[in-house]
Order: structure tokens, then C-alpha cells, then sequence
């Protein structure tokens, strides 16, 4: 009587009935790359885009606080009936914000900003004469889009910054200059 051991007459034929069972493992590692490849490049163009938007929105925070800060300070001109201010110095508050400038200038602070999408209020308090008295100006964005690479995101009336008016104001009411 002969005895088999296991593992000696049998065992070529063993491992071949289980990489049959098993399937072929070629080509697995470009599949698994593949799958991998897709959700980290999803993930790090979402990243990008998100800190890019963030980027861009910073910097109209820092424009508007350049803006506000110069507006409470300037002098404003009207005529001492009306609430409204001269247009220079509402050229001037938005060039403030869009060019970090008073003068109109070529490199905005936000690719596409323009000094149309920056909204400028003078806010008064008083009665009569002194309705024209500024006591805070209000500076926001009316419509902006920040374009990332792959999305748009539009900002509506925002970033927002009222402030109290400190600088000087003259007034040409009937005439007389006060200043």
C-alpha cells in the first residue's frame, strides 16, 4: 500500500487550481491607481478651488477696509440740502477699494473688479440743513464673480463695512461755503 503525502505528488497541481480560483492579479495595481488617481485629483481641485475663492474674497475684505478707513476720513463736499456726496469723492472711495489707490490705476486687487461694482453711502443724520451732515459712510460690493479654475462664485453685497464718519465736511448750502 502506497501513501501519499500531501504536498508531494499534488502540489503543482494545487497551485495552479488556486491562482485559477484566485483570477488573474495582472493589471490590478493600474486599476487601483486609476480609482485612486480620479478621487485625489477631485480632492485637491476642490481644495484648490476653495482656497483660491478664499483668496480673492480676503482680498475684497481688505479692499473695502482700505476704503472705508480713507472715506471716514475724507472730506466730503455737497451741497447741504441732500445727503448725496460729490462724485469725486466717490471716484475717489472706489478707486480706494478696486486700485488701493485715490487715482485710477492698471492692477486691481481682484482679477475683474471694477470701480461700477463698488457701491459707496453716505449715510446723514439731522433735519433740515443738518440732514447733509455725514455720520457714517457704508462701502460694500454690489456683484462680484470670482472665477476659480474650474467654478464661479458670485458675491452679492458683500463684503459690506459701514464705519462712523470722522473728516471734514463743507457744505455749499445757498451759496456760502462752510468749511
Amino acid at each position: 500500500m502506497k501513501i501519499r503525502r500531501a504536498g508531494v505528488l499534488g502540489a503543482g497541481v494545487h497551485r495552479t487550481t488556486t491562482r485559477r480560483a484566485r483570477g488573474s492579479r495582472r493589471g490590478s495595481a493600474m486599476v487601483e491607481f486609476a480609482l485612486c488617481a480620479t478621487l485625489l485629483t477631485t480632492m485637491f481641485t476642490g481644495v484648490f478651488r476653495f482656497g483660491y475663492q478664499m483668496y480673492v474674497y480676503n482680498e475684497l475684505v481688505s479692499g473695502i477696509h482700505e476704503g472705508a478707513r480713507y472715506a471716514s476720513l475724507a472730506e466730503v463736499d455737497n451741497s447741504g440740502s441732500s445727503c448725496s456726496a460729490h462724485s469725486a469723492y466717490t471716484t475717489a472711495v472706489r478707486n480706494m477699494v478696486v486700485y488701493g489707490s485715490t487715482a485710477t490705476g492698471t492692477q486691481t486687487i481682484a482679477p475683474n473688479l471694477t470701480t461700477g461694482a463698488v457701491s459707496v453711502v453716505v449715510n446723514c443724520a439731522g433735519s433740515g440743513n443738518a440732514a447733509s451732515i455725514p455720520t457714517s459712510v457704508t462701502i460694500n460690493i454690489s456683484s462680484y464673480t470670482i472665477d476659480a479654475v474650474v467654478a464661479s462664485w458670485t458675491v452679492t453685497g458683500k463684503p459690506s463695512m459701514t464705519i462712523p464718519y470722522f473728516g471734514k465736511y463743507c457744505s455749499t448750502n445757498g451759496g456760502a461755503n462752510t468749511c
